[in-house]
């Protein structure tokens, strides 16, 4: 947890997306549909992110931030979270960007240089995929559930060349 008053520690930040085939972009026609997409979205998010011993911080139709303690659990909560998605029939496919570093926790958000690469990343990312950063994949590194392979560096507003991983599952055998 950030020690606000020393500025020391750290929270593993996650933008987590429904993906390109944005939920909110369902036909005017099927709002029904919509709805019940967006709340099966949130109930999928919520439960992941408390079973993993993360907080949900805020969410914005079909985008949540959420923050964990640490690495692992950051990156468990958001394959996972990918895995129950991608289960789902009608759930379009989601994205998302983990960022790692301090940030200030205040009135019940976050804020800091972390969250914003944190939703940088979320944008490079592609559908059924999720992206960190150098800090995170480097946290990661040692952990022998995860496989990182490294993307190309791109421009983004804000940065001239962010730096990002792709994250998955690593494979047995």
């Amino acid at each position: 947890m950030l020690d606000l008053c020393t500025g020391t520690g750290a929270l593993a930040v996650v933008a987590a997306r429904a993906g390109a085939a944005s939920i909110t972009v369902v036909d005017v026609n099927h709002r029904a549909l919509a709805a019940a997409l967006l709340e099966r979205f949130e109930t999928l998010v919520l439960n992941t992110v408390v079973t993993h011993g993360g907080r949900a911080i805020k969410n914005l139709g079909d985008e949540v931030l959420f923050v964990t303690d640490d690495p692992v659990s950051a990156a468990d909560t958001a394959l996972a979270l990918m895995d129950l998605i991608s289960a789902e029939e009608l759930m379009p496919p989601m994205h998302a960007g983990l960022a790692y570093g301090p940030v200030l926790y205040r009135g019940g958000d976050v804020f800091g240089p972390v969250v914003n690469i944190a939703a940088r990343i979320a944008g490079l990312a592609r559908q059924d995929s999720i992206r960190v950063d150098d800090a995170m994949a480097t946290a990661l590194g040692d952990t022998e559930q995860f496989a990182l392979s490294p993307c190309l560096p791109r421009r983004v507003r804000g940065y001239l060349q962010l730096r990002s991983h792709r994250l998955r599952w690593a494979t047995s055998g």
